[in-house]
């Protein structure tokens, strides 16, 4: 398909400029400035922004179904639901549970990568958020299945470093240090997180290489006292450490605006992830019930909690939502919020060879036509996944 899109306001990593864009087969071919070319067939875009699609690494399910049910329905409905807000690359995001359970969500992620299918995003690979989580910082994850990274563990999912891509863990776990080795040697990134670590876990754990934290604020220890003295937890060490992408859920819910603020501060312009973290309470109405690694949850207040109210479980936004959320209520640029959720893999070279997919550094010749056509209100009008139109709900 050879489709002329023109007059157009692009999305950059570095600011908004008036452009077009031809695509073909999948990939963007050309690109100006200006107005561009007069053709027949073109699509005018009218003044409205242009922007490469959103790439979410965290994200659990939508309208009723997760992830972990390993169902091809169930896969279907969750990725067209966040391709039709714009998120055209992402990592499906598993909890804790018995290997037997992990093992299925694995295969089915595997035949996803193999086969994209038509209306649907690209699927990465798969993040493994368990079951190497400290059980005092669980939040909405089963306790019962938290485990310890040990030798056997690691080396079931180096096997299948082809589709493991993200794992998080608690680095002051027994073997989270060699497991943290480990990943690193098969091209699979650890990420800190349902952590309890102390000031000197962080550290050693970025000694290793690990040079990610997970959802940011949420499900991790903060200062406290140790005797007299005052020592840092993860947040902290994940906050003042340059080298260290965080990930933030900027739903308005997990994490309070003076604490986004903080985060802005403390890791713009390349050290924050934006994430959905969305559950299968994504999309479902007020009152809703769903379910969360066997957890009974429900959708209250524009969040998914567990059903007893005593934890956070997961959030039920898109990433386009917490894009708004930056620019709406935090007045970042656009280009500033929306290079959060995509382009900022660019410009991270640590990230091994598996993330070369999803790296279109923004809007480029040669880059995929994973692209996204929004108003004035960043509300999505079209998306293209490789190159094809893709109705939407946004």
């Amino acid at each position: 398909m050879s489709l002329l899109l023109t007059n157009a306001r692009l999305v950059l990593p570095h600011g908004v400029e008036p452009g077009w864009v031809r695509i073909e087969a999948g990939r963007v071919v050309e690109l100006g400035k200006g107005s561009g070319p007069v053709e027949p067939g073109r699509l005018d875009i009218a003044g409205d922004y242009l922007a490469p699609g959103l790439v979410d690494e965290h994200l659990h399910g939508a309208l009723g179904r997760d992830f972990m049910e390993a169902d091809e329905t169930a896969f279907a409905t969750i990725l067209r639901h966040h391709a039709a807000g714009g998120t055209t690359a992402l990592l499906p995001t598993s909890v804790a549970a018995p290997w037997v359970v992990l093992e299925r969500f694995l295969d089915r992620v595997a035949d996803w990568q193999r086969s994209p299918r038509p209306g649907c995003p690209t699927v990465l690979g798969a993040h493994v958020e368990g079951p190497f989580l400290n059980p005092a910082k669980a939040g909405a994850q089963a306790v019962e299945h938290c485990c310890v990274p040990d030798r056997v563990w690691v080396e079931r999912l180096v096997a299948r470093a082809e589709t493991v891509r993200l794992v998080t863990l608690a680095p002051e776990l027994p073997g989270a240090l060699e497991g943290i080795d480990r990943l690193l040697a098969a091209g699979i990134v650890p990420s800190l997180g349902h952590s309890d670590a102390w000031d000197e876990d962080v550290g050693a754990a970025f000694e290793r290489g690990a040079f990610r934290g997970t959802h940011l604020f949420n499900a991790m220890s903060g200062a406290r006292r140790r005797g007299p003295y005052r020592v840092a937890g993860l947040l902290e060490a994940a906050l003042a450490r340059r080298s260290c992408v965080v990930e933030l859920i900027a739903d308005g819910h997990h994490v309070s605006p003076t604490l986004v603020e903080l985060t802005l501060r403390a890791k713009l312009p390349d050290g924050l992830r934006l994430v959905s973290d969305a559950t299968a309470g994504c999309g479902l109405p007020e009152g809703a019930q769903f379910d969360l690694g066997g957890r009974a949850c429900r959708v209250q207040g524009g969040v998914g909690l567990l059903a007893d109210g005593s934890a956070l479980a997961g959030s039920t936004i898109r990433l386009l939502d917490a894009v708004r959320g930056l620019v709406h209520r935090h007045g970042l640029p656009v280009w500033a919020a929306w290079r959060l959720g995509s382009a900022n893999w660019e410009r991270d070279g640590r990230l091994p060879a598996w993330c070369s997919t999803a790296r279109s550094g923004g809007l480029r010749v040669g880059g995929p036509a994973d692209l996204v056509r929004l108003d004035e209100s960043l509300r999505v009008i079209h998306v293209w996944l490789r190159g094809e139109p893709l109705a939407s709900d946004a």
